[in-house]
């Protein structure tokens, strides 16, 4: 058996225990999560915590997979997963997918069901686009564009949350069943383990409380450097589904830097703004913001 702790939220672990079988024949490998601030047992399959192994067992590559957490006041939630080999994934860590309105400003009716799997950024870190859990059945959305910044950075999408619980819950501890031949879970439970080496468990949080209402808002830069820490502000302004009840002057946020492997840089900035959204949450692409030719 073999562990993988995190960083900076104390000793937390993932372990892709020894492949078993089960009553009828069938191998199975057994991931154990355990987050020493997390509570309860509530990982399913759809949880981002999950998914990225899941994507290693499909036969995808990855070579790295981190996980980030969203701290407020005394409970931990899951922001969501990245996982990266020549594109970076990920996996929102939302107790919901179902889309509510398209990229392309098409409201879905409720006869179609549309739900959010992750996000995928090309390399060249211009372009990404949105995968759908019924990507089989040929629903596809438009390719968005991300933003230049500086000379470093890229902000790839911005989010709007209006209640932290729609996150999913950090865990306390919990185990996970993937399933396969032996000799497949042997080979992938090598890779899972590759994945998380020296990968850190980082928590966002923010002290400032404003008077209610209020959402959070979440901008996610990305580059191959290290990123510059004075960015600009990315506020979502939009007339709906968003309203701002005051214009901030001086933006109270805290910015947590992740780094994946082969030198890949994330900057993650939360703040928190006086105002409301109408959904539950909302993703804008970093390209909305007049990205330059």
């Amino acid at each position: 058996m073999s562990s993988i702790s995190g960083g900076p939220v104390g000793n937390c672990y993932i372990i892709p225990l020894d492949t078993r079988k089960n009553q009828n024949g069938e191998y199975y490998l057994p991931i154990y999560y355990y987050f020493t601030l997390g509570e309860g047992n509530s990982i399913t399959e759809n949880s981002a915590l999950v998914k990225p192994f899941k994507k290693i067992m499909d036969g995808s590559p990855i070579n790295s997979v981190a996980f980030v957490f969203y701290k407020e006041k005394n409970q931990h939630y899951v922001f969501g997963s990245f996982s990266n080999h020549r594109k970076i994934i990920f996996f929102p860590g939302l107790t919901f997918s179902r889309v509510i309105r398209s990229p392309d400003g098409r409201d879905i009716p409720h006869s179609e069901i549309h739900n959010i799997d992750h996000f995928t950024l090309e390399e060249n870190l211009r372009k990404w686009h949105v995968t759908l859990k019924q990507r089989n059945e040929g629903v596809k959305y438009s390719r968005q564009r991300t933003r230049k910044v500086n000379n470093e950075a890229y902000l790839w999408f911005v989010m709007a949350l209006r209640d932290v619980t729609k996150f999913e819950p950090m865990p306390r501890t919990q185990e996970y069943i993937l399933k396969g031949t032996q000799s497949d879970l042997i080979r992938r439970q090598k890779l899972m383990l590759e994945s998380r080496e020296n990968i850190e468990f980082p928590i966002m949080e923010t002290n400032y409380e404003p008077s209610p209402p209020f959402f959070l808002n979440i901008e996610v830069y990305v580059s191959n450097k290290k990123i510059d820490d004075n960015l600009p502000p990315e506020i979502i302004t939009m007339p709906a589904p968003i309203s701002i009840l005051e214009q901030q002057e001086q933006l109270r946020s805290r910015s947590l830097d992740l780094v994946l492997k082969n030198s890949t840089y994330l900057s993650i900035r939360i703040s928190k703004i006086r105002g409301d959204i109408i959904y539950d949450a909302v993703y804008f692409a970093g390209g909305r913001y007049n990205y330059p030719n």
